[in-house]
């Protein structure tokens, strides 16, 4: 019997049982614990969910159960409350990932992960005809939300550069003139982040995301990790201006609350929780699912951040006053 594999769907079985649950989402935890049960190579699957934007909350949950199981030393007189204390925090991981997906898709989404559910999902497809693919998008039109909580100004110039930006791009249908070479020179400079390629784009941001998405995997345990800050902080302030280039004006927002935030703790008005870091990472979700046109519910991740923003905000004016 492997005890860690027992352990962590025992947490999964604790945590659904605080969950009202239809039979649909019984069959997913179900598929979920057979998953960890069946898996051959646990920690690397794990690993792998973290990166699948529906599976990445839960499975930073599990990998951080997994961890402490092979890397901790384990007070087993305490063990109980350990087991509750894990129980516990799966519960709004296992509910968001609940609410995402259907035992169909969810065995879709883990065939990304392991072969198996990839071999069988192949079988199924054959006998099932294929539904026409829906449009891919990310709805944010039921949100809402107040101008304040947004620290990105959009004025009139800024939508004029918009706009000349956008003409600039248009081919030239009178024969080039000769110019001299200071003129050549400044219109190079001219350039804008906006011409820039959309592949470019997003991978600038995703590469970003998974940049922060490291840092805070080691910021609970290794102190030595808050000397990254200000290398990161340079990289979300050229995110937010390059989002705003491209008018991805949620996505900046989320970037422009994750410098605040790092900005605090590096002050020493935060001290990074659980609770802290679980809302910086909604802000690393709600960017990746745009970014990469999800169909995903990120609702819950969007409250998280806006929760978020907010406090920094009544923080920034508490140092402000001192």
């Amino acid at each position: 019997m492997d005890l860690i594999k027992l352990y962590i769907t025992q947490t999964i079985t604790t945590a659904s049982n605080n969950l009202r649950l239809s039979s649909e989402k019984i069959e997913v935890v179900a598929i979920l614990k057979e998953f960890v049960t069946n898996s051959e190579t646990l920690e690397s699957d794990l690993k792998k969910m973290k990166k699948i934007t529906e599976l990445s909350t839960i499975g930073i949950r599990l990998h951080r159960t997994y961890t402490f199981l092979t890397e901790e030393k384990i007070d087993f007189v305490h063990l109980s409350e350990n087991f509750k204390e894990h129980s516990k925090w799966l519960v709004n991981d296992l509910s968001h990932l609940l609410d995402m997906v259907s035992p169909k898709s969810f065995k879709e989404i883990l065939s990304k992960v392991n072969e198996k559910y990839k071999e069988e999902n192949e079988k199924v497809e054959e006998v099932e005809p294929a539904e026409e693919a829906e449009e891919i998008s990310v709805d944010l039109s039921k949100r809402k939300h107040d101008v304040d909580e947004f620290d990105i100004t959009i004025d009139d110039e800024t939508i004029e550069k918009n706009l000349f930006i956008e003409e600039e791009k248009e081919p030239e249908k009178e024969k080039p003139k000769v110019q001299d070479t200071k003129v050549k020179k400044e219109k190079k400079q001219e350039k804008s982040v906006k011409e820039i390629p959309e592949e470019k784009f997003d991978d600038v941001i995703l590469k970003s995301i998974n940049l922060l998405e490291s840092f805070l995997e080691e910021i609970l345990t290794d102190e030595k990790s808050l000397s990254k800050i200000d290398h990161l902080l340079k990289k979300l302030d050229k995110n937010v201006k390059l989002c705003l280039d491209n008018d991805q004006f949620v996505v900046s927002w989320m970037q422009k609350t994750l410098s605040d935030t790092l900005l605090l703790i590096q002050n020493k008005t935060y001290e990074p929780d659980e609770e802290l870091v679980d809302s910086l990472r909604a802000c690393l979700i709600v960017s990746a699912a745009i970014i990469r046109e999800k169909e995903v519910d990120i609702s819950g991740y969007l409250t998280k951040a806006e929760n978020l923003g907010l406090q920094n905000k009544k923080s920034k004016k508490k140092e402000t006053i001192r």
